[in-house]
């Protein structure tokens, strides 16, 4: 084999795999259905139980009705060393359901936020009021609070109070 097929075929190899990769990046999104530790699960559970690093998980699942049309979907990375970690949720008739994906890979879907939280605790060692506050800063459809009403200070005197 010559030198200059024998590059060519790496070069096509490359662009080939390069290709895939962007694919697979562009399709990664929130999942409707149920996946656990990278299987898709076909029954319905309420509730999953996992073990991850010794610590036991209950996990609620969560499956977004089909007939939902005011749905809406968002996403946040998580900062963890040496891994790409990505949650993708969706909201929908009252449901909100998300998917882990490490590296590129689902490995949680038909999850709820809470469990996502609990997940990636465990998994990374990433506390879960961090990940709360990613996700509330990635969620501009969450309810904001409402504003506090402005204090008001009294000063008493004899006869009247003034504000």
């Amino acid at each position: 084999m010559s030198k200059a097929l024998k590059a060519t075929e790496t070069t096509q190899k490359n662009v080939f795999e390069k290709t895939n990769e962007t694919k697979a990046n562009a399709a990664m999104g929130f999942v409707n259905k149920f996946v656990i530790n990278g299987e898709a699960v076909e029954t319905a559970p309420k509730k999953v139980d996992v073990t991850i690093n010794d610590k036991k998980l209950k996990l609620n699942c969560r499956i977004i009705p089909d007939n939902c049309t005011d749905t809406y979907s968002n996403s946040f990375n998580v900062p963890v060393k040496e891994k790409d970690v990505k949650v993708f949720y969706c909201k929908g008739g009252g449901v909100l359901a998300a998917s882990l994906y490490v590296d590129g890979k689902l490995q949680y879907s038909g999850i709820s936020m809470q469990g996502i939280f609990a997940l990636v605790q465990a998994l990374f060692g990433v506390d879960k009021l961090t990940v709360d506050r990613l996700y509330i800063a990635s969620n501009v459809n969450r309810k904001k609070p409402a504003p506090a009403n402005k204090a008001t200070e009294s000063v008493s005197t004899e006869n009247a109070i003034a504000k």
